[in-house]
């Protein structure tokens, strides 16, 4: 569990893995450079729970941070849990995982759903309905190409040699490193997952997925879609294009329905800025070239 500047959610968050129905796991806190009380929080739960261990270091990233936690597991095949230090676990949360790995013990990687709630813990708006009946299956990565399927690293549960296989996370990729990871996990074979809400996302100010923004964000895309073009082997290449047409589809979609909700606030700017974004998103394939930028200029990501 990576940790920096959590002090307002940390305890919460270990209370709800505390709390879970199977009692044999550990945790290892990383605190990664926090400039507030986390790493004191952090060593007065490790005192009352032995299954807890703190590691300091120096600020280094969410990517390389989890990196630095599976060096120290060293060649331990027990499964692991990717926890966010502000994030939420329903008890049965590792039980569930456990019995999805029963079911499919091919699978490099299980899931579960997720669903965000807000800085006070409460339900958001956006969610997704929830399903009566719960649904398993199989993911294949052709399924990761036009969408990350795995709503947040914390309900998952993934193999500690496929991890070693595919070399953990990219240290280079601030937004969407979780994405990264499932595709290239999902290259290696089917991942299990199940539609029971087993986690909350909790959506707040000063979350990564809305701290890193403009320049950023199109640069890890490149990067990312990239390296997905080198690793996917020439006879998979066509599928891989007709997922990143989904893809571009979603994100065409996406931007208009932020210009309806824009103009519906009668934010004018904002429309403006969505607008020129679908018209990016509809032009070409990868993130917005130089030459679109200079033109569409509030299209750029903020």
């Amino acid at each position: 569990m990576p940790a920096y500047n959590a002090q307002q959610y940390l305890k919460l968050t270990v209370e709800s893995l505390r709390a879970q129905t199977v009692t044999d796991w550990q945790l290892l806190i990383m605190n990664d450079g926090s400039t507030d009380r986390t790493g004191e929080i952090a060593d007065s739960l490790a005192q009352l729970d032995d299954r807890i261990r703190v590691i300091h270091q120096t600020n280094q990233g969410a990517s390389a941070t989890r990196n630095n936690g599976l060096a120290l597991l060293g060649s331990s095949d027990d499964p692991i849990c990717f926890f966010d230090a502000d994030d939420l676990a329903e008890p049965d949360l590792l039980a569930s995982l456990l019995a999805l790995t029963g079911k499919h013990p091919d699978a490099p990687a299980v899931f579960g759903w997720s669903f965000k709630i807000d800085a006070d813990g409460h339900p958001l708006s956006t969610n997704e309905p929830v399903q009566t009946d719960v649904v398993e299956g199989l993911r294949t990565w052709q399924d990761f190409v036009a969408r990350n399927w795995v709503q947040s690293s914390g309900c998952a549960l993934v193999k500690a040699d496929a991890l070693r296989v595919v070399d953990g996370y990219d240290s280079q990729i601030t937004i969407g490193e979780d994405w990264d990871l499932w595709y290239r996990l999902a290259l290696l074979g089917p991942l299990g997952y199940t539609s029971k809400h087993i986690y909350r996302y909790r959506v707040h100010p000063t979350c990564m997925s809305l701290c890193v923004r403009g320049r950023d964000g199109w640069d890890d895309r490149r990067r990312r879609l990239a390296k997905w073009k080198k690793l996917t082997p020439k006879e998979w290449q066509d599928d891989l294009l007709d997922g990143l047409a989904r893809y571009r589809r979603r994100a065409v979609v996406f931007a208009l329905q932020q210009c309806g909700e824009s103009l519906r606030r009668r934010q004018v700017k904002r429309f403006v800025r969505c607008a020129g974004r679908t018209m990016l998103h509809t032009a070409t394939m990868f993130p917005p070239t130089r030459w679109l930028e200079e033109r569409f200029p509030y299209a750029k990501a903020r």
